[in-house]
């Protein structure tokens, strides 16, 4: 879980740089369309980034829990 969480804090910082940047220099922004799916992009790019951090460091909590209850149930 720990690892999980990680990774989806790392996702998240990727996703919030890279999605961007890929449509701007995919789609066309003249156009009408082409700012009308990168509004699109731009508002699901900024809800992912706040949601997957904080959904990340709960499994890494949840994680380092799991590990200290199965060490102090070994004893």
């Amino acid at each position: 879980m720990v690892i999980l969480g990680a990774g989806m804090i790392i996702l998240s910082a990727a996703l919030v740089v890279g999605i961007p940047t890929i449509g701007y220099s995919v789609l066309n922004a003249s156009t009408q369309s082409g700012q009308g799916t990168l509004v699109a992009i731009e508002v699901i790019v900024r809800f992912i980034g706040s949601v997957l951090p904080a959904f990340g460091a709960s499994l890494m909590a949840a994680g380092i829990v799991v590990v200290h209850v199965e060490r102090r149930g070994r004893d």
